[in-house]
């Protein structure tokens, strides 16, 4: 192994939270090879400022080209997901049905000494069959962005999170189905 070259990249820095599959934010970091020169392929060292924080592979990147760095988890940002209210009842007189409704709340904290950015995902249940109805309800903190149709039932958050402030995102939402229907992933 030789040491060919060193040079700071001029990066954006991403912190992301998908925190009803993960309790963690990834931090990620894109930005242009301005180089004169490409990236060629294979293991890099992945420093932070002056903080060596992985190692990780780099794909061939040409000049000009945008590259994508995962630096892993930040544990300076704490994200904590509860179902604070899940009740089940019956409703309708003539077309009988169960209806599930759910308060989930998530908060999200910066344990920075500076204000950072922070993208968090959230989903509510989708589905295919026409019989079962799904609704976000008030309450529920609104999204940053409009639904993604590649994306259905996921909901985007922006946060700007001053030092040591947190914020949280509250999902209220209910689902009918008919009565007796087994229905799983609601949560």
């Amino acid at each position: 192994k030789v040491h060919l070259r060193s040079f700071p990249l001029k990066a954006e820095l991403t912190r992301s939270v998908a925190a009803r599959v993960n309790g963690s934010a990834f931090l990620t970091a894109s930005g242009a090879n301005d180089t004169p020169t490409p990236f060629l392929p294979g293991p890099v060292n992945v420093f932070l400022g002056e903080d060596f924080v992985g190692k990780t592979e780099l794909p061939q990147v040409a000049q000009g080209d945008q590259v994508k760095l995962a630096f892993g988890v930040d544990d300076r940002i704490k994200v904590e997901r509860k179902i604070i209210d899940r009740k089940r009842e019956s409703a309708g007189l003539i077309s009988k049905q169960d209806v599930y409704r759910y308060l989930i709340r998530t908060s999200v904290k910066n344990l920075y000494a500076k204000a950072v950015s922070v993208t968090a995902l959230d989903q509510i249940p989708v589905s295919r069959d026409e019989t079962m109805q799904v609704e976000v309800l008030n309450g529920t903190t609104p999204t940053a962005e409009p639904a993604d149709p590649m994306k259905p039932g996921v909901r985007t958050y922006k946060l700007k999170l001053e030092p040591k402030a947190e914020k949280v995102i509250e999902l209220h939402y209910e689902v009918r189905v008919p009565r007796g229907q087994e229905v799983r992933g609601l949560e």
